[in-house]
């Protein structure tokens, strides 16, 4: 929130001020006649709650009128302060800039209405420059200036380091509201904590909320890695690996379907691993014959080798695997079967958008010992939020293959792609919010060109 102090003849000319200096969404928080003029205080991206934050615990059950009296009179202060170090400023470059003297090196501060940091406090306030330190009396240090003009340089240098420590603690503030907006909104897109420091420690210091938050979703839409080239393009052998539910069958389905629409059935194999569990692979089954394309079981006579040995011939093989419990003994030999194969066998992990953030990441931990390529994120028609399933892709550095939204095949999977996901998660954020569907389709409007 950067709130700045306007000073015009009147209310009307004000309001125009306001409106020039800060835009047409700045809020008015407080206005009165000062020596017949209209002071006007007004705020850009005012927020109370971020009000409320800046003041000690006990005094933030205040009414929001107590509130904004303050943080405006905490603002008059230091425009005060800066003010009066301003005219310490002038005097003494007037009482020292006589010919044969030597200048001070300054220039008058801008007012703290203006947003700078306290870094830059000796650039905007400026830099004192005395004469090196010698054995000689007080007249070589000053050269020729008056004792009165060495009190002042002295008050007013330790003015200038008061006003730098108010700055300091006013920036300090200002950037930790900022990243506490910022980390609510990525809360409420379901981003995980830890993903959620690495994005806003790198925000600039600047008070402007939209910014920082474009700058956000730009980090977090090039740190989301996916898959150049299309599975089914590449060819070779995949096996799709996760829980029970996570829609791995049906993902095989409609890949299955995407090769068999574009190059037909004769190049394209279906191989499943789940013999544990009677009628299993029967929806496998019924999609290979529907497809028209061979589906083989993996069993205690047809091992997966001796299985994929017979397939060779086939440019796609997409496996599909159990989804058991990983204490079974089962799901560790299903593994060992992934990982000890002498096939090239490519394992992506399927996520369902729809579970937690602790289930994603046992989930992960489970499976990542068959040696990971990349991962399938599902179910986005069904999640509330997706930022779960892109912090893991991210932290975890899965490339992103497909997301599937819906049960149709082979229509309801798509190539993924960065700006999309996170676009699609913010859509997800704003229906949420329960916005007006006007303005929520402005704001993702707004959101999508950010993203893009």
């Amino acid at each position: 929130m950067k709130v700045k102090r306007i000073i015009a003849a009147n209310m009307q000319q004000g309001l125009k001020l306001v409106r020039e200096e800060l835009g047409p969404e700045a809020v008015i928080l407080s206005s009165r006649k000062v020596d017949g003029q209209v002071e006007i205080m007004a705020a850009l991206n005012y927020d109370e709650a971020e009000l409320r934050n800046r003041v000690p615990e006990p005094e933030r059950s205040k009414s929001t009128t107590e509130l904004i009296q303050r943080e405006t009179e905490r603002h008059r202060q230091l425009e005060g302060e800066l003010a009066k170090s301003r005219q310490r400023i002038a005097a003494v470059r007037r009482s020292t800039g006589a010919a044969g003297r030597p200048q001070l090196v300054v220039d008058e501060p801008k007012l703290a209405g203006q947003n700078f940091g306290a870094s830059a406090v000796e650039s905007k306030v400026g830099r004192v420059h005395s004469a090196p330190t010698h054995s000689a009396p007080v007249e070589v240090v000053t050269a020729g200036a008056t004792e009165a003009s060495v009190d002042a340089i002295a008050q007013m240098r330790a003015e200038i380091s008061m006003l730098k420590d108010l700055l300091t603690q006013q920036m300090q503030s200002q950037i930790g509201n900022l990243q506490r907006e910022l980390e609510q909104r990525l809360t409420a897109m379901g981003i995980f904590p830890e993903l959620q420091k690495k994005l806003v420690t790198k925000v600039e210091r600047s008070g402007d909320l939209q910014a920082a938050w474009r700058y956000v979703l730009a980090q977090l839409t090039r740190s989301v890695k996916t898959v150049e080239e299309e599975l089914t393009e590449q060819g070779g052998i995949f096996a799709l690996v996760g829980p029970t539910g996570s829609g791995k069958t049906t993902t095989i389905g409609k890949l299955a379907a995407r090769y068999v629409l574009k190059y037909g059935a004769k190049d394209v194999a279906l191989v499943t691993t789940d013999r544990y569990r009677i009628a299993s692979h029967e929806q496998l089954l019924a999609v290979g014959r529907i497809l028209e394309v061979p589906v083989r079981v993996v069993d205690d006579n047809h091992s997966l080798d001796a299985i994929l040995d017979t397939l060779r011939d086939k440019k796609l093989v997409l496996i599909d695997t159990a989804g058991l419990n990983h204490h079974d003994q089962a799901w560790t030999q299903q593994m060992d079967e992934l990982r000890s194969s002498r096939h090239r066998i490519q394992n992506h992990l399927v996520v369902s958008a729809i579970n937690q953030s602790q289930v994603m990441k046992s989930t992960y931990h489970s499976y990542k010992v068959v040696g990971l390529t990349g991962c399938i994120i599902t179910k986005l028609d069904e999640a509330l939020t997706l930022g779960e399933a892109i912090s893991l892709a991210v932290l975890n550095r899965l490339p992103v293959a497909y997301v599937t939204d819906g049960q149709r095949i082979p229509d309801d999977i798509h190539q993924a792609r960065a700006n999309q996901l996170v676009i699609r998660a913010l859509a997800a954020l704003n229906s949420q919010e329960g916005t007006r569907p006007d303005a929520r389709r402005e704001r993702n409007v707004r959101e999508q060109e950010m993203v893009v």
